[in-house]
């Protein structure tokens, strides 16, 4: 029951704060943060080698904004001309509570580097609700074709599998334990198509999946360089794939896309 209120004051805190409130929110207890002046167009990496910690090189202000407020890039406007075009080392730590679930944890790395960005990068943010192309996902006439996965939500196997699946893509999905929702947030990205996916499936709890497609890298320019080898260049595509081999449907529409607007930003100075 304590993780649980734990959670819902994160979540309450996200949303506020994403709506333009400012509730207090943890803070880096340390954090460097440089312009890397080799970048090339792509991150070469961020990760948590290390409970609370968070370091990344040559990462680009727009996949900092991707990742702090986990919203697709797509879906991220305005800012200054070097979003995309400069790249930023970071070694930060954050604070570290005793026990705490892992999924605690990711919730906090994400309030903190807002805080990093608010104070580091100057950033100023907005949300809009905008109406645009969205793909709508909704289970397959032919029915689904994965199945429930064997763990409850917040255990922590059913935790590491949710956090391996969401580090291999686009490589294949191989017994991935997700909920439906949190599988959206890296789907959209590999569907070319620089659109939200809005979960209509009505579907809950956490799925155990299966699948490999035929990967072409996407047109953003945060994953532009992005490869992979699955072995069948001319296999099936994402959405043939999504169909035959989860039962899950996606189709074009329109409606209402809650964007992340950059009202303004500078460059970080002497740490």
């Amino acid at each position: 029951m304590r993780h649980s209120h734990f959670l819902a004051a994160l979540l309450f805190n996200t949303t506020a704060f994403m709506r333009g409130q400012a509730p207090a929110r943890p803070q880096f207890e340390v954090a460097s943060v440089k312009e890397n002046p080799t970048f090339s167009g792509k991150s070469e990496g961020i990760g948590s080698p290390s409970p609370g910690r968070l370091k990344g090189r040559n990462v680009p202000l727009r996949l900092l904004c991707r990742i702090a407020y986990e919203i697709d890039t797509f879906n991220i406007f305005g800012g200054p001309g070097w979003m995309d075009s400069a790249g930023f080392d970071i070694d930060a730590k954050a604070p570290v509570v005793p026990g705490q679930l892992r999924a605690d944890e990711s919730k906090i790395r994400r309030l903190v580097l807002q805080s990093l960005l608010e104070e580091r990068f100057r950033l100023k943010t907005h949300i809009e609700t905008r109406e645009m192309p969205i793909y709508v996902l909704t289970i397959a006439k032919g029915g689904l074709k994965m199945k429930p996965a064997p763990c409850d939500p917040i255990e922590t196997a059913c935790l590491a599998k949710l956090a391996e699946a969401m580090s291999t893509w686009p490589q294949p999905i191989n017994g991935a334990w997700e909920p439906v929702d949190r599988f959206l947030i890296g789907l959209a990205t590999y569907t070319n198509g620089n659109r939200a996916i809005v979960n209509k499936t009505g579907l809950t709890g956490v799925w155990d999946m299966h699948m490999q497609w035929a990967y072409h890298p996407p047109p953003s320019p945060v994953d532009a360089g992005r490869q992979t080898e699955l072995g069948d260049p001319e296999g099936e595509s994402l959405f043939t794939a999504l169909e035959k081999q989860l039962g899950l449907h996606l189709s074009p529409a329109k409606g209402p896309v809650e964007v992340l607007v950059i009202d303004s930003a500078e460059k970080p100075g002497p740490n």
